[in-house]
């Protein structure tokens, strides 16, 4: 089946690519720091950190390999950080 169709990564594909084995450590980092963290704004902290973990390599690899520049690549950047750190924010402002 061709997985252009599918939607699907065939298995061919995701064993090559290594941001894919870097999303599972991330993932893996982020739910262990967030079982030994100990209060509400630590939880905050490491959603920010995810989320800027996971934008700015959009943001290079789109500046980079892609040939946007980088405020054409800024507003998406925005969408993956700036939405959870403002929802953050206002949880962190209404529930220290």
């Amino acid at each position: 089946m061709d997985a252009s169709l599918t939607g699907f990564i065939t298995h061919k594909t995701a064993k090559s690519a290594p941001s894919r084995t870097m999303s599972t450590a991330g993932t893996s980092a982020c739910r262990a720091a967030i079982h030994h963290a100990r209060t509400p704004s630590a939880h905050l902290l490491i959603l920010l950190g995810y989320a800027f973990g996971g934008g700015l390599p959009g943001l290079v690899a789109g500046a980079k390999q892609a040939g946007y520049s980088v405020t054409e690549e800024f507003p998406i950047f925005l969408g993956i950080f700036g939405v959870p750190a403002l929802v953050a924010g206002l949880v962190w402002w209404k529930f220290p």
